[in-house]
């Protein structure tokens, strides 16, 4: 069973990524994004 919020781009699987939120069809958790997003604000600020 699929779970999709905000839209359909976020979804949820038991199962897939260990049930984490993730971009809708892909393996990419919303951590992920979180977690690229402060790498990417570090190196800028560098």
């Amino acid at each position: 069973m699929v779970t999709k919020t905000l839209d359909e781009h976020i979804g949820t699987t038991y199962g897939v990524c260990g049930g984490k939120p993730r971009i809708a069809g892909r393996r990419i958790t919303a951590q992920n994004i979180v977690i690229w997003q402060n790498a990417w604000e570090w190196t800028r600020m560098k």
